[in-house]
Formats: structure tokens, sequence, C-alpha cells
């Protein structure tokens, strides 16, 4: 029953996005110029949600370029489960742990297999690269905290320097 409210919430969500888009609700006329219109739906197909595999139908649209902002048109999965894997990276799991873990948030059927976990660690690794070597000058901060911590598993002499800033945005 979750599963089935999720997945009509995805899919109000997609045609509300098309509404705004075409800037008319579904079976309304408009005066004056058209700017592109429905064109029905694609196949049902299986995402994967917080709550585990939902189906959905995208809506087609004509005459206007259109790429859901919710879920891009080859995109397997919803961005909340983008963010349950960095998360679960910036913790430590090991790559091995990945695949049973969000089997088991997610369910046994979630089609998550290690390939697709490896490429979105990999996305978030050289996202993460390119955060941790950015430039700070330019920048004004408030507040600035540094700690040291010596990790228990791993090299004996392997430590990590956290560092959290608050700049005058409040960023």
């Amino acid at each position: 029953m979750c599963r089935a409210k999720v997945a009509e919430l995805v899919q109000s969500y997609l045609e509300a996005e098309v509404d705004e888009l075409l800037g008319r609700l579904r079976y309304e006329r408009r005066d004056g110029k058209r700017i592109g219109f429905r064109d029905g739906h694609d196949p049902e197909r299986t995402i994967t949600a917080s709550i585990g595999p939902i189906a959905i139908r995208r809506p087609r649209v004509r005459g206007v370029a259109h790429e859901s902002a919710l879920i891009p048109k080859y995109r397997r999965r919803l961005p909340s489960i983008d963010k349950t894997i960095h998360q679960l990276w910036i913790e430590g799991l090991a790559h091995r742990d990945f695949e049973p873990t969000l089997r088991g948030l997610l369910g046994a059927e979630a089609p998550l297999s290690a390939s697709t976990i490896a490429r979105v660690n990999a996305e978030f690794g050289a996202e993460y690269d390119t955060w941790k070597t950015r430039r700070l000058d330019g920048n004004r901060y408030v507040y600035l905290w540094v700690d040291g911590i010596h990790l228990g598993a791993g090299p004996a002499d392997e430590g990590r320097v956290p560092i959290i800033d608050v700049n005058s945005a409040g960023g």
C-alpha cells in the first residue's frame, strides 16, 4: 500500500512538471499561442525509490524540449537513493557491504548491482575530490572548527582531520 502511494505521488509530480511547462492543466485549452502539447505516456517502467521498486509512466511532451527534474529520461533511481549511497560511503561502509545493506533497506527486488553502486560512489568520489581541493581564499569565514580523529581500523598511523566552517553567507 505504501509503495503504491509513493508511486502515485511520483506520478503526480511528473504530471505537475508537464502542467507547469505547458502552462495549463491536462485537457485544459489555452487561448493564444500553444507551447507544445501532451503526447500520452512512455511505457511503464520500474524505478528504485526509498521504499523499494515502484512503477511509473513518464508523460510525453511534443513541440517543446522537456526533461524531468525528478527523474531524467534514463534514470533508474530517485535522487534519495544516491544520497543514501553517498551517506553510507561517508560513514565508511565497505564496498562489498553496500549491496546487502541496500537490499535490506529497499527490498530484495531492488535493482542495485555492484556496478551501479560503484558508479554512484565514483561520481560522488569525483565530486568530493573537487570539493576538498577547492580554493578557500576569497571567502570570509566567521567560524572554523578543526579536529583530529585517529581511526581504529586500517593502517595503525592513519588519521583524519575534519574541518567545519561557517562563512559570512551562513553556508
